[in-house]
């Protein structure tokens, strides 16, 4: 994961029973991106929470978005089956709406 600040400070926005990490149990990570966030210097993003929007219907892939969630996770598909298993509000990606980062993984899942 490159900015695990980031995505831990989004993993928290919410009370979450899964994980995107296959060798890390939701519990564990957010054990771990309590710990990580406790300790950091800098202020963290904010998240606008915007309208809730569905996985479904499949959106039509957008590879540019598909190549930043590549950049930014070393288990890309995994993220995406996560992310897409759920009506989403908020998004890990300052610079993306929900239905962009449904868009992104539908090229990966």
């Amino acid at each position: 994961m490159k900015n695990p600040f980031d995505f831990c400070a989004y993993y928290l926005t919410a009370n979450r029973n899964t994980s995107p990490l296959s060798e890390m149990s939701a519990k564990t990570l957010k054990d771990t991106c309590s710990c990580l966030i406790s300790h950091k210097s800098v202020p963290l993003p904010l998240f606008k929470v915007g309208p809730s929007y569905s996985p479904k219907p499949k959106k039509q892939c957008n590879m540019s978005v598909a190549s930043l969630i590549k950049a930014k996770f070393k288990e890309p598909e995994a993220f995406c089956k996560y992310y897409a298993s759920t009506s989403r509000n908020i998004s890990p990606f300052s610079m993306l709406k929900p239905v962009d980062l449904f868009a992104g993984c539908s090229c990966l899942i």
